[in-house]
């Protein structure tokens, strides 16, 4: 999803269509978190039956472990498209490295929630450490959103940026019409 909307989100924005870009990154993410739903919902529900495609003996251990987890798993495809979506967001409008900061905690939060979980949790921590990642980043891309919209009397970095480019634009249009 996130491919396809990254040229539209992009042309726009270099445009200055902020609303246009936005409305695209509003769309994704919406797309993406009813069909993360969906699917989450067939795996929490179809668990043992997902399972057995991959571990066909329903009394070992391994497929016990794996019918608990995957729905704890499962959570994860809501956050997980929300993050993918929103860095690949910040990549199409120049943002680049808050895209690969976020990027990075993306790949550094699940190990060390695999350190932490399981202490407190046991196996089931195994499972959640993923998810625990995800939400974690989740958590900072909303509140660096609300921060960078508060910030400046309410209007956002991306929205002064795209000001002095069209003061830049006008004063060469002026320029080169004397």
């Amino acid at each position: 999803m996130v491919h396809s909307a990254q040229p539209i989100v992009s042309y726009n924005y270099g445009c200055g269509q902020l609303l246009r870009s936005n409305k695209a990154l509003r769309l994704c993410i919406i797309s993406a978190v009813v069909f993360a739903l969906l699917i989450s919902g067939v795996f929490v529900c179809f668990s043992g039956d997902i399972v057995s495609l991959f571990l066909p003996d329903r009394t070992s251990h391994a497929w016990q472990y794996a019918v608990a987890g995957l729905p704890l798993f499962a959570v994860d495809y809501i956050f997980f498209g929300i993050n993918v979506i929103t860095i690949g967001y910040y990549t199409s409008i120049e943002r680049i490295n808050l895209a690969m900061r976020l990027t990075l905690l993306r790949g550094i939060l699940p190990v060390l929630f695999f350190f932490i979980l399981p202490a407190w949790f046991g196996v089931t921590g195994i499972w959640l450490a993923v998810v625990a990642g995800d939400i974690t980043t989740t958590v900072v891309i909303v509140f660096l959103n609300l921060k960078d919209k508060n910030s400046k009397k309410g209007t956002s970095n991306v929205d002064d940026h795209f000001r002095e480019v069209t003061k830049m634009i006008e004063i060469g249009k002026r320029s080169v019409s004397k």
